[in-house]
């Protein structure tokens, strides 16, 4: 986002202006100075801009990652003439930087105008401002509404009936709560009581059924199951080795093909001891291929609807009388889906407690009628200083469970933020929204690991891919020379989890602004490549097969995270690039 684009711009002004390592003459130090000065102003001013500036926002996006790249080549070739150049080749950013300078003194004309505008039509008493703030109220998390009846009727079925194995799987649409009633299930006292064992593991559509048994037995571990690590037979065999002859519990979470049921339901050994599998799907063929029976879910009536709602925007207190009208209204226009309810408290989590705020949200939630256009409100309603940092989290794998700490700190190399502390209250901020999802927190509270819902997940891609504002690949096989040819010196960040040769790691000194390497593969441990040492904007380095640290680490005077795990074996792969 433009917000982003300017932050990083900010950033690298800073470090031109304030590092006597960078010769620059009179004229390019005053051109730089006023450069700072539009992004300062265009900065604080977009939080003033129109929902019809948008393609104002995507000009000045454009022109601060071009003069961004101009000073960071820069700052780059500098550093390479110093260490290995004996010829002195200068290069006149001055000149360089005078077209983009007139763009952004044009676009700085135009937002003047907006703000000037929109400053003389806004209140002060009704305006629907966003509040940032750590002392924002949390919105409370596991509040089950409209689920107490199926959530009885499942347990009795797995606690009760035929002592032979039972398949109960949960059908119904993305958003309408099969994984929040899978949880309760689960966690419910009759269940833990019940079962020796219980095992939770989510499947998705790219599963491989190695990672579905890899899983497993990391659950069994968690309980004191011992894996047989040392034992040579195939993961599945493990899996039904330790099954066999207990009582257990697996819930399979969204399952979207027969063939993943074929692959497992074999080793789910049936004893007739009363074991149970629960799966979740949003198919119908597949539950049904499962089971005979399955349990449908039911959209939310209007008092349920609003009920959520109001557990949600008002945890700790009652809803103020003169917001239940247009309260009702608002869920009642969320279709009886839960997600879309949920999404909408956080917008209005984030507004001021006023019919005129409640209204405007309710106008955008009556506009939109379906999930997605509402998913993609809850994203227009956030902050600039948010948008990139959650369009950011869909590059992750589906179902992909993100460390926080990681998160975090790729966030600042990224240049989303010039504090890493912030960035802890900026992804607390996503959960508030309920754009982001907690997996598991630490014992003091705060969030250890976190992800997205796949609907949200899918809608932040595709609006990423919409305004262009990262250029992200997938790919099964990494290679860094076609990166190289497509991109070119432009590439920013190349993370990736399945091993890299060593000729396509030499494709890494093309990449002269690169600031993120995140390369973790289960390979043997080799050393990293020299090119690496050459990449002077490089901020974030993570190689997980590493035998030492050479000296050479010194020359990459911006690194701000160095993370080294020899031997480490990565079980999720996934493959990422930021542009």
């Amino acid at each position: 986002m433009a917000y982003a684009a300017l932050s990083s711009l900010a950033q690298t002004i800073h470090r031109i202006l304030n590092h006597d390592q960078f010769l620059i003459s009179h004229n390019e130090e005053q051109q730089i100075t006023l450069l700072r000065e539009k992004v300062i102003f265009l900065r604080e001013a977009l939080d003033k801009f129109p929902m019809q500036a948008s393609s104002l926002e995507a000009r000045i996006r454009a022109s601060a990652n071009e003069a961004e790249d101009m000073i960071e080549h820069f700052m780059y070739d500098q550093i390479w003439n110093h260490h290995y150049s004996t010829t002195n080749n200068p290069h006149h950013l001055h000149h360089d930087l005078e077209k983009t300078m007139e763009e952004i003194n044009s676009i700085s004309r135009e937002a003047a105008d907006f703000t000037t505008e929109d400053s003389a039509a806004l209140g002060d008493d009704d305006s629907p401002t966003v509040r940032i703030s750590s002392s924002m109220q949390q919105l409370a998390g596991g509040i089950t509404v409209g689920l107490d009846e199926d959530l009885l009727k499942i347990v009795d079925s797995l606690t009760g009936g035929s002592s032979s194995r039972q398949i109960i799987p949960i059908v119904g649409m993305g958003g309408i709560g099969k994984t929040t009633l899978a949880q309760k299930v689960y966690h419910h006292p009759s269940i833990t009581e019940t079962f020796e064992i219980r095992a939770w593991v989510t499947v998705s559509q790219d599963y491989k059924a190695q990672n579905i048994y890899s899983d497993l037995l990391a659950c069994f571990e968690e309980v004191g199951i011992e894996r047989f690590e040392q034992s040579s037979e195939c993961l599945e065999v493990k899996v039904h080795k330790i099954l066999k002859g207990r009582k257990y519990l697996i819930v399979l979470d969204d399952m979207w093909s027969q063939n993943a049921w074929d692959d497992v339901n074999i080793y789910f050994p049936d004893d007739g001891n009363g074991s149970r599998i629960v799966i979740t799907t949003r198919l119908v063929d597949v539950a049904s291929y499962s089971s005979s029976h399955f349990h449908q879910m039911r959209f939310m009536d209007q008092h349920q609807s609003w009920d959520l709602l109001k557990k949600k925007v008002f945890p700790s207190k009652d809803c103020p009388s003169h917001l239940e009208e247009i309260g009702v209204e608002i869920a009642r226009r969320c279709g009886g889906l839960p997600l879309a309810i949920v999404l909408v408290a956080g917008m209005l989590s984030t507004v001021s407690e006023t019919r005129f705020s409640w209204k405007q949200v309710a106008e955008k939630v009556g506009s939109a009628g379906e999930l997605e256009k509402i998913i993609s409100l809850s994203y227009t309603n956030l902050p600039h200083h948010l948008r990139s940092c959650f369009l950011y989290m869909g590059a992750f794998p589906e179902d992909y469970e993100i460390r926080a700490s990681k998160l975090i700190k790729l966030w600042t190399a990224e240049g989303f933020v010039e504090v890493e502390e912030e960035t802890i209250e900026y992804l607390e901020d996503l959960v508030k929204r309920s754009l982001v999802l907690v997996k598991k927190r630490k014992s003091d509270g705060k969030i250890k690991s976190c992800g997205l819902h796949d609907m949200v997940r899918e809608i932040c891609r595709r609006r990423a891919e919409e305004e262009n504002i990262q250029h992200r690949v997938s790919m099964a096989q990494p290679d860094l020379i076609l990166l190289a040819r497509t991109y070119g010196s432009t590439l920013r960040s190349v993370i990736c989890s399945r091993l890299i040769s060593a000729s396509s790691l030499d494709a890494l000194q093309v990449f002269k602004l690169l600031r993120v390497l995140d390369v973790v593969d289960d390979c043997n441990e080799h050393p990293l490549p020299a090119q690496v040492f050459d990449l002077f904007h490089l901020r974030y380095l993570a190689f997980a097969c590493l035998n030492e640290i050479p000296a050479a680490i010194s020359r990459l005077r911006n690194l701000r995270t160095l993370i080294i795990c020899p031997g480490k074996r990565v079980t999720q792969r996934m493959w990422y690039i930021y542009h």
